[in-house]
């Protein structure tokens, strides 16, 4: 069924969005905790934060490729796109101009206009796989070679 696959293309390709950001995050982790220490958080807290940001993001893309998680993983998705918005939101009242820092060094953005585009797109993507209700696990992929040997009787007396 095309709709089904749709739907495990995008469950697949949300999978592989947040695990390229989380490790892009973790490769420039000292930029990614000036982020937040822009956003007025010690350097503490800004490591707490950045670490947990990699995490959920890791988890995402890693929950919601197996059956038995993706709810797990849906609910932290939806958590991180509404912190992402309210990120954004307090930088642009606060008039901050924060380097967004999303896929790590390989895109130069500040949090603005384009974060409100990726966070709608994030949405998009959450709410097709909510809806969906079909969700395809990596344990429920097979690949069943179908070998089929034809026998001759070419024997006649």
């Amino acid at each position: 069924m095309i709709t089904l696959e749709i739907f495990y293309f995008i469950q697949i390709f949300t999978s592989i969005i947040f695990l390229f950001s989380s490790v892009s995050k973790l490769f420039t982790l000292s930029q990614f905790i000036n982020v937040f220490q822009s956003l007025g958080f010690n350097k503490t807290f800004s490591l707490f934060c950045a670490i947990s940001t990699f995490l959920l993001e890791f988890s995402v893309s890693v929950f919601i490729v197996f059956k038995s998680t993706v709810s797990i993983g849906m609910i932290i998705l939806i958590l991180l796109i509404f912190a992402f918005l309210g990120t954004t939101i307090y930088s642009q009242i606060k008039s901050l101009k924060i380097k967004c820092n999303c896929f790590g060094n390989l895109m130069e953005d500040n949090l603005g206009k384009s974060t409100y585009y990726r966070i709608f797109f994030l949405l998009i993507l959450f709410f097709s796989l909510t809806f969906s209700q079909n969700y395809i696990g990596i344990t429920e992929i097979s690949y069943t070679p179908s070998v089929r040997i034809d026998v001759v009787d070419n024997f006649s007396v």
